[in-house]
């Protein structure tokens, strides 16, 4: 499994999550997504054999917003981020 932040501008309501939520899940082997609305990232978690980064991307291009650049984050410090409860190691 691979976890990949995304930075995703031009969303600015429930209905842009849920839009972007859709058109991930649509993607073949997604397996969990958070969407961060407050900060503009995506955290998409999937098997890199069966998609790529650049899928996901073009999936969130299609529902309508644009994907930049996120900030490099390990994986252990991305799921910290989105659990403010957890702590990693």
């Amino acid at each position: 499994m691979q976890t990949e932040l995304l930075k995703v501008s031009g969303m600015s309501c429930g209905r842009c999550v849920g839009k972007v939520t859709h058109a991930l899940q649509a993607v073949d082997s997604v397996k969990d997504i958070n969407v961060s609305l407050a900060v503009g990232e995506v955290t998409v978690q999937f098997d890199e054999q069966r998609a790529s980064t650049d899928q996901m991307k073009t999936a969130v291009e299609r529902a309508g917003y644009a994907v930049g650049e996120a900030p490099r984050r390990s994986a252990a410090a991305v799921v910290a981020a989105d659990d403010p409860w957890r702590s990693v190691g």
